[in-house]
């Protein structure tokens, strides 16, 4: 059991610290970068996002993340005892997973059509090229 849990602790804290990095990275430094450079901006985002995959890793990573975290609430709380989830670690890690979750079901419901629009911008052409 105790594989399981270094395991489930490994993937769940890599997963997420990838997943909320290249978030901050996206928030922060490259959205208003590619705001700045207009429709060549939003090539290059396109680019990020779907050429190289960013957009796929960090479903990924947000899911490894969840899942093992879910995994590991169920091990803490001994099968989502009421007594261990009432207990101050119980209610913090409960906080937690409702963040991630969160996070998720913002990321698929409200921007994924931003995301389709934004993938569009690799079949058109810049302007002046053909």
């Amino acid at each position: 059991m105790n594989t399981l849990i270094i395991v489930l602790r490994l993937l769940h804290i890599v997963s997420g610290a990838f997943w909320v990095g290249s978030i901050v990275l996206a928030v922060v430094f490259l959205e208003p970068t590619a705001k700045a450079f207009g429709a060549t901006g939003e090539r290059f985002l396109a680019h990020v996002l779907f050429r190289k995959r960013l957009l796929p890793a960090l479903v990924a990573a947000a899911t490894v993340a969840i899942g093992t975290g879910a995994a590991l609430y169920w091990i803490a709380s001994g099968g989502l005892h009421v007594e261990w989830i009432a207990t101050p670690t119980g209610l913090g890690f409960t906080a937690g997973a409702l963040a991630a979750l969160a996070a998720y079901a913002i990321a698929l419901i409200v921007l994924k059509p931003q995301f389709d629009r934004l993938a569009t911008v690799l079949d058109d052409p810049p302007a002046g090229e053909v």
